[in-house]
C-alpha cells in the first residue's frame, strides 16, 4: 500500500500488525519486529515523535527476548540511530550506531 502512495492503507495494516504481535505478549519478539517496522514507517514520513517511542518500546522488547549481542538488537539500534540523526542527535545517533556495529563484529567472529 506505501508503495503504491496509498499512506493511509500502509498505516492501517502496520498498526494492525502490531496489534496482532502483542496478542502474543506485549514482550513477544513479533512486538520488536512490527514495531521497528512501524517505526520505520513513520521515520520515513518524517513523522519522527510517532516513530521514537516506537523505537524505545522496541528497542526495550528486544532486549528482554534476546542476548544483548543479538542480530535483531543491531537492527534496531541501527534504525533507531536513523532517526536521531535526521533529528540532528548526532552523538546519540553516534552511540547507537556503534553499539550496532559492534554487535555486528561480534557476530562475524
Amino acid at each position: 500500500a506505501f508503495a503504491n502512495g496509498d499512506v493511509a492503507r500502509a498505516e492501517h495494516f502496520l498498526t494492525a500488525a502490531v496489534r496482532d504481535a502483542e496478542r502474543h505478549g506485549s514482550n513477544d519478539f513479533r512486538v520488536a519486529i512490527t514495531l521497528t517496522i512501524l517505526a520505520g514507517y513513520y521515520r520515513t514520513l518524517e513523522r519522527y515523535s510517532e516513530a521514537e517511542p516506537l523505537y524505545e518500546r522496541a528497542l526495550s522488547v528486544a532486549e528482554s527476548r534476546w542476548a544483548p549481542n543479538h542480530p535483531r538488537i543491531a537492527h534496531v539500534l541501527e534504525n533507531y540511530s536513523l532517526l536521531l540523526s535526521q533529528t540532528d542527535r548526532v552523538n546519540e545517533a553516534a552511540l547507537m550506531a556503534g553499539r550496532a556495529a559492534a554487535i555486528r563484529r561480534s557476530q562475524a567472529n
